[in-house]
């Protein structure tokens, strides 16, 4: 551990296999004062995003840290975030950032092995709006041996789980102006056909399954339909969306 443990902690996103026997949990904790989610700033605020790590397959991990953070009256914090695995000992971190005026992912990068990161800015393919924009979720494509990266996402302010496309090495030599906005394409609509149309503020925090990196993906999200009452969703990228997603690309 860095320091003592904070007192709000979870892991977030699924187990990051490095090879060799080496596994990567994310997890961030935090510990704050002050609201932000009703407009004010936070009062104090401390948070970090780690990492459990192995190197024997899972019989013991030990913390590895990404970033550490303490501010005064700032309005907002990190907490969830994705990792891949775009090879030759290189990983790409999008965090959440969370409270009122959030409105885009914060991107790391490691060319190490997870030993060192590099703080790579905000994202900028979409503004994310509403209230508590859902974590990202990362998934690497193999394409004929280029790598690509998918982030799935869903902006709450639209109601939408969209995916955008990058090419990992861009991303790793241009940080987040890499993502493509041009790639962006609809998953799933979270508007319920009724009239009027009811919004459902808090669904999102989708996982996602690319068998082979390949470019199909299998997903589950979370549907919120009513004030305590929400519901999974099975979800699929559509392969029809591929040749497009390639052009783009320029592959």
């Amino acid at each position: 551990m860095y320091g003592q443990q904070l007192s709000k902690y979870l892991p977030y996103g699924h187990i990051v296999d490095a090879g060799n026997g080496v596994l990567y949990q994310p997890w961030y904790e935090n510990d704050y004062t002050g609201l932000p989610s009703q407009g004010g700033n936070l009062y104090t605020c401390s948070y970090r995003l780690n990492l459990y790590k192995s190197t024997n397959g899972g019989d013991s991990f030990s913390a590895v840290n990404i970033m550490s953070h303490t501010n005064d009256n700032e309005n907002f914090l990190y907490t969830e975030f994705s990792m891949v695995n775009i090879g030759g000992g290189c990983f790409i971190v999008l965090a959440r950032k969370d409270g009122l005026d959030f409105q885009e992912y914060h991107q790391y990068k490691s060319e190490d092995n997870c030993n060192s990161w590099y703080d790579h800015g905000n994202t900028s393919f979409e503004t994310l709006t509403g209230n508590y924009p859902a974590p990202p979720w990362l998934s690497f494509i193999n394409f004929e041996g280029v790598g690509i990266v998918a982030c799935y996402y869903t902006n709450r302010g639209t109601q939408k789980m969209n995916v955008v496309y990058g090419l990992a090495k861009d991303l790793l030599e241009n940080g987040p102006s890499g993502w493509n906005g041009n790639t962006i394409k609809e998953i799933f609509d979270f508007w319920y056909p009724q009239n009027p149309p009811a919004q459902y503020t808090a669904s999102g925090y989708q996982s996602f399954y690319q068998p082979l990196n390949q470019y199909k993906g299998i997903g589950v999200g979370f549907k919120e339909s009513g004030t305590y009452l929400a519901y999974p969703i099975v979800v699929f990228t559509n392969i029809s969306d591929m040749k497009d997603v390639l052009i783009e690309l320029g592959l």
